[in-house]
Parts: structure tokens; sequence; C-alpha cells
């Protein structure tokens, strides 16, 4: 399975969803694409040790998260540049890298790609 979490101010939480709803569709809390589909991980405190708490409330204070599980990761690419310009959000690629919306800004696909397979 391709997992990706994202992780969002709570502050932003409406806008960034707002954001999403313009993409996909919302059933039962889940937002749905035909490519992949996010959803609110509220377990996400277990698996993160102290270290990635506290640099991600660091950089974006308290915060939810959200899993993604892709299968077209260049759409997913796509929405993740397009909300990059309004929202700041950090993104961890379940194996140990964690990049702000400033790194994936700098990135082309390739690089992307490269990233979430590291």
């Amino acid at each position: 399975m391709n997992i990706l979490t994202l992780y969002v101010s709570k502050v932003n939480q409406d806008y960034f969803e707002k954001c999403l709803m313009i993409f996909c569709e919302r059933i039962n809390g889940i937002f749905y694409h035909n490519d992949f589909y996010i959803d609110i991980n509220e377990f996400i405190l277990a698996e993160l040790d102290y270290d990635e708490i506290v640099y991600i409330e660091n950089y974006i204070n308290d915060f939810v998260a959200y899993s993604i599980i892709w299968k077209n990761l260049y759409l997913l690419y796509n929405l993740l540049k397009r909300i990059n310009l309004d929202i700041v959000f950090l993104i961890d690629n379940d194996n140990g890298e964690i990049i702000n919306n400033d790194d994936l800004f700098l990135m082309g696909f390739d690089d992307f790609t490269r990233w979430v397979k590291y």
C-alpha cells in the first residue's frame, strides 16, 4: 500500500478541507479521488516518537494528521502543489523523512517520486 502522512496546523484544518473539497468527494469524513483518498489519522501520536512530535509542533504548532493512500502519485503531487500555495504543511514519506511545503514547491515530480519511494 502506498501511504504518505500529511500534517496540517489545526488553525488551517478547515481551510485545508475546503481546498480538498474542490478536488475530492467527501464521504463519511474521508476525501476520495479516483486515484487517492485522504483520511484523518487520529492514531498518529502513538506512531510518532518524541523528536518527531517536537519537530512538527515547532514547525506548525498544534496539528492534525491525514493519511493519504495513493495509486497515482502524479495526481496527488499536483493536488499538493496547488494546496501548497495557500497552506503550510509537512509531509512524511513513512521512511523517516519529513519535508515541508517549501521543499515540495522546489521539487519537480521526479524528485518527489524519488523522495516518496526513498
